[in-house]
């Protein structure tokens, strides 16, 4: 994952850091999809993912994560004992995790209790937008007019497709 989105020091910006990171846009522009800025809760994650074509899986406990292949992303919400609120990391198919607080963190154990959510683009969303891609492709191309705007908007769209494949771990 090349773009990287880190909180600011001291603050609930986690959640929306993550989401940033996965969707490749900056950190305002992930407060405005969850429309709010500080703590968010799993529903935040989830309905602020799926407003840009993916699924947030089914929670999965510590131990039942440790024991399944990791091919994918996954987004963790991790508990401490200590504290009151959670904290939101990503998990990445490589095995490392990104903590938007600190960066890849190699040493990374978890919390008192942690929350596993595969990350899982929508295959509609995602053959709409190829789809939608292709068409402009062939209409640039049966007319000849590719300038230098219309060529960096499709090599921006063959970016974004190719984000989300490598998100699904493909």
């Amino acid at each position: 994952m090349r773009h990287l989105v880190y909180q600011p020091q001291g603050s609930n910006l986690c959640g929306q850091a993550c989401i940033a990171t996965v969707l490749g846009i900056t950190l305002d522009e992930a407060c405005d999809l969850v429309g709010k800025r500080g703590y968010t809760s799993t529903r935040h994650i989830r309905e602020a993912l799926a407003k840009r074509g993916f699924n947030l899986g089914d929670r999965m406990s510590s131990p039942r994560w440790r024991k399944k292949p990791r091919k994918g992303l996954y987004l963790a919400r991790v508990k401490w004992v200590a504290r009151k609120h959670t904290h939101w990391v990503l998990c990445m198919p490589d095995g490392r995790v990104f903590d938007p607080a600190f960066g890849y963190d190699p040493d990374w154990q978890g919390g008192h209790r942690t929350s596993f959510y595969l990350i899982e683009e929508s295959p509609i969303v995602l053959i709409r937008e190829l789809a939608l891609e292709a068409t402009r492709l062939m209409d640039t191309i049966d007319r000849e007019e590719l300038d230098w705007d219309k060529y960096q908007n499709l090599k921006d769209a063959a970016k974004r497709v190719h984000r989300i494949r490598q998100l699904a771990g493909g």
